[in-house]
């Protein structure tokens, strides 16, 4: 068994490129170290699971079941100069995600902010900007395709704004994939300010809408998400297999997935 893992890890960062998705799964009561093989899964849009002797059959279904419908996928955004990322490779007002294969659930979200007071004051007079996705994607039948996507946006220094038109779902599946991605890095002290972050903007969002459904999902997004604290504050050097499902499956949050 410890040469098999041995031999597996060195494919635990394959490229983007890569046509094949592969799914790992352990059996609950062993340790398998899927916080290492979990990788490959990661990067190849594959999922990661720690199951009952039970379950197994059925979550072998839920694996062949999940559909790549490209490969080969990068996406390209643009920014005005007057905007920058927070926290990809390249904080400038342009970022480049290789992602490799997706699927019908896949969702990618990003952060950025002003420059400085100056790009704010141009931001303000202009009233609007626009920001613009090119998604690069191989299809099953072997096309090589591109799509660009353009949008423009307004501007406001209106708060109470602002508050009414964020997505509070959007925003927990920012927090769950970027908090997770941090703590499988071993970034633990920054996953914990990125989380705190996002919770301190959510109450906020809260408090200005006062809907009871939305804080219902809130506290359910809270607990889901409360097992990464305790990561963060023991800082477990070695992630076991049930954290590691957790974690992955937070890295690669949707929507439509459990996450609320």
């Amino acid at each position: 068994m410890y040469c098999t893992i041995q031999s597996t890890l060195s494919l635990s960062t394959p490229p983007p490129s890569l046509r094949v998705t592969v799914s790992v799964l352990g059996i609950e009561g062993t340790e398998c170290r899927l916080a290492e093989l979990g990788r490959l899964a990661d990067r190849t849009g594959g999922m990661v699971s720690s199951v009952s002797e039970s379950d197994l059959e059925s979550q072998l279904q839920k694996a062949l079941q999940r559909q790549t419908v490209a490969t080969h996928s990068s996406a390209l955004l643009y920014l005005p100069t007057a905007l920058c990322f927070q926290g990809e490779k390249e904080e400038g007002s342009k970022t480049l995600r290789e992602v490799g294969n997706v699927s019908m659930e896949t969702e990618l979200t990003c952060c950025f902010r002003l420059k400085g007071e100056k790009e704010r004051e141009a931001l303000l007079s202009c009233g609007s900007v626009s920001v613009q996705l090119q998604l690069r994607y191989r299809v099953t039948d072997g096309r090589k395709l591109l799509r660009v996507i353009t949008v423009e946006r307004g501007v406001t220094d209106d708060s109470s704004m602002v508050l009414s038109s964020l997505s509070l779902s959007l925003l927990q599946v920012h927090c769950a994939q970027k908090s997770a991605a941090l703590v499988v890095r071993g970034r633990y002290s920054q996953a914990q300010k990125e989380t705190d972050e996002q919770r301190q903007l959510m109450e906020r969002v809260l408090e200005h809408r006062r809907s009871q459904e939305e804080k219902e999902t809130y506290c359910r997004w809270k607990k889901e998400m409360s097992p990464i604290y305790e990561h963060n504050v023991r800082k477990f050097q070695a992630i076991p297999d049930g954290g590691a499902t957790l974690l992955y499956g937070l890295k690669n949050a949707h929507r439509k997935s459990s996450l609320p």
